[in-house]
């Protein structure tokens, strides 16, 4: 566990969504005295010239959003890490000069998933998330374990 790979795994995700896989990353961490990192923040740099930081904690108030910002426009989520099955999600999008909310309908996630991977199977297709990005994904987290000083996975 520790607050990178129970709570800083999501940002990375969506880090690594948009952006590809990042080419440098830098993490510091507060360590336990058992050295499992309480909190972190880490900044990552994508070869496009794209630059993403996040910070996660597990000792402070439950808070997350989500926020892209580029030349052009800047897209907003609160709470994109753990939405209710009955919430909808808001997306706030500034572009130029105008502003707009887009309101995406409840779903449950898990379902989603279990449906995606259901379907993969039975139809002899890919999922949409193939396990070459699972590995990819704790590769870069390991490395951010690591860089916090954290200890590593058993």
């Amino acid at each position: 566990g520790g607050s990178l790979f129970d709570l800083g795994c999501y940002p990375l995700s969506y880090m690594r969504l948009l952006a590809g896989e990042p080419d440098f990353t830098s993490a510091t961490g507060v360590l336990s005295a058992d050295g499992v990192d309480l909190s972190a923040g880490a900044v990552l740099h994508f070869p496009q010239g794209i630059t993403g930081t996040f910070a996660c904690d597990m000792q402070s108030f439950r808070a997350q959003d989500l926020d892209i910002r580029g030349t052009t426009g800047r897209i907003r989520l609160q709470t994109p890490f753990s939405i209710p099955k009955d919430q909808p999600v808001t997306i706030e999008y500034w572009h130029d000069d105008g502003y707009e909310e887009i309101t995406i309908p409840a779903v449950n996630h898990y379902v989603l998933m279990l449906e995606d991977f259901a379907g993969a199977l039975l139809n002899n297709r890919s999922p949409r998330f193939p396990a070459g990005d699972a590995i990819l994904q704790m590769e870069t987290l390991e490395k951010l374990v690591a860089q916090a000083g954290a200890s590593p996975l058993p």
